[in-house]
């Protein structure tokens, strides 16, 4: 019986090794977005924080050091009735199971129990309140406007929403990034914010994929010209800081375009000149939405009047 040297078995098996050719990566079709069909019911919930602490100081000394919280909350059921051919919802009926706002006005639930009709994209996206006897608050109303009304600002960059700018351009590995477009989500950012569009970064991950679910990252980073404490106010000079950091992760379902998870964490830290007083801002905003298939939503009531969405 021959026995063959150790270093020579060694040696074949590195030969085996070095001439076998590499698996391609696993690449995956993933979205960021949510693709809707003509008929699809779901359930979302939503959760959204806020505060905002802002400080002022002159000489050294405390000024004024205000802190302002918001949350709201809110279950709803919808049903897609109209789709474009990419996928977006072009006219759907919500009913709100539950809705809830807390801030500096105290606690709002004017929505609970109410249904709208959402119709169109993008500048020509509006809603109507379904529910005749809804008492639609102020604060209710701008909420309403924010997500079902139309878009503040030209935030419909070429026929696109603003989910459509994150999505990537192709199928991708895992641990693979992607840049999305950031000039059009500067274009968006810009309609709300004093943004500094040709600084603006951002990029997307796709972090794994297991159990049906893609999981993906979305980081941004948006330098502000300056801060502007309230609406009409004179836009501050930063001496520190203020650049809004964006973090957006979507768990999808690979066999679902709309069920999954999304949460958005924002932080927008800075120190403003404010003609020889220091303003010391601090903001942190979490969003996180669930969206699940199925649910319950009530006979819809004759729509009245006009539209109320801007």
């Amino acid at each position: 019986m021959t026995v063959r040297p150790f270093l020579a078995v060694a040696a074949l098996g590195l030969f085996a090794a070095g001439t076998a050719v590499a698996e391609p990566p696993v690449r995956h079709t993933v979205t960021v977005r949510e693709r809707w069909k003509a008929g699809d019911v779901f359930t979302r919930t939503g959760d959204e924080t806020e505060t905002v602490r802002m400080k002022v100081l002159a000489e050294e000394q405390v000024v004024s050091d205000k802190t302002q919280d918001r949350r709201t909350t809110y279950n709803t059921v919808g049903r897609v009735v109209e789709v474009d051919d990419a996928g977006h919802a072009t006219k759907l009926v919500v009913y709100f199971v539950a809705w809830s706002h807390v801030g500096r006005s105290g606690q709002d639930g004017c929505l609970s129990g109410v249904q709208i009709e959402v119709t169109g994209r993008g500048k020509a996206r509006t809603y109507t309140v379904l529910t005749s006897d809804a008492a639609v608050s102020e604060g209710a109303r701008r909420w309403l406007d924010d997500r079902f009304g139309r878009p503040r600002g030209d935030a419909e960059p070429e026929g696109k929403d603003s989910d459509d700018l994150l999505e990537p351009a192709g199928p991708l590995a895992v641990g693979e990034t992607w840049a999305p477009d950031v000039a059009g989500i500067a274009k968006v950012l810009s309609a709300r914010l004093p943004v500094v569009a040709d600084k603006v970064t951002v990029e997307g991950t796709l972090e794994g994929v297991a159990d049906g679910v893609a999981k993906v990252v979305v980081r941004m980073k948006v330098p502000l010209r300056g801060l502007q404490a309230g609406e009409g106010s004179p836009l501050l000079e930063w001496k520190q800081g203020g650049t809004l950091e964006t973090t957006v992760r979507t768990a999808r379902s690979t066999a679902s375009g709309f069920e999954g998870t999304q949460v958005r964490e924002s932080k927008l830290e800075g120190i403003a000149d404010a003609q020889g007083a220091d303003v010391d801002f601090d903001l942190v905003s979490r969003t996180e939405v669930v969206v699940k298939a199925g649910g319950t939503i009530p006979a819809i009531p004759e729509a009245s009047g006009a539209p109320e969405g801007k």
